[in-house]
Order: C-alpha cells, then sequence, then structure tokens
C-alpha cells in the first residue's frame, strides 16, 4: 500500500465483507501455490495473448512476472500478473 483513499481528509470506508473477501483470497493457497522455475513452459490465460504458450522467467517484482513469448520466430519479453499464466499439463 502506498496511501490510503480519501476524500479530502476523511478516509474512504470499506465493507466489512468486501476486507473479509480480500483475505481470504490473499490467504488462499492458491495464491501461494503460484511457483514456476526458469524456463518452464506456461500458458497465458488472460489479455491479448490468452492461450499463447511461454517460458517462464522470474518474479519481476511482486506482483509481476517475466515470460518470453515465441512470435513470429522472435522471442518477446513481456511481464503479467502471475494470476495471468499457468503450467502446460
Amino acid at each position: 500500500m502506498s496511501r490510503l483513499v480519501t476524500f479530502g481528509q476523511t478516509p474512504a470506508k470499506i465493507n466489512d465483507e468486501l476486507v473479509a473477501d480480500i483475505r481470504i483470497k490473499t490467504e488462499s493457497s492458491e495464491v501461494q501455490l503460484r511457483h514456476f522455475t526458469a524456463g518452464e513452459q506456461v500458458v497465458v490465460t488472460d489479455g491479448p495473448f490468452v492461450e499463447v504458450e511461454a517460458a517462464y522467467q522470474m518474479a519481476d517484482g511482486a506482483s509481476r512476472v517475466m515470460v518470453l513469448l515465441n512470435i513470429m520466430s522472435k522471442q518477446v519479453k513481456m511481464t503479467v500478473s502471475p494470476a495471468s499464466i499457468r503450467k502446460v499439463n
């Protein structure tokens, strides 16, 4: 978090149910078990490159990962959310 959302000097109010939902999602094993190794084949599951295979490269900060896409016989680096890729079965 970098700052609070405010209206003037008053912090914005958030519904307790929304906070509980966010906590459940961030504590789930689905979020925690998204581990990949360099060179592992993955599939993009979101955005303009849905269903395109790529090679996982590395984590790029806390909320992004870097993958290599093979586009028109060239390898192109792209950063995506870890939730936007899955391992190739």
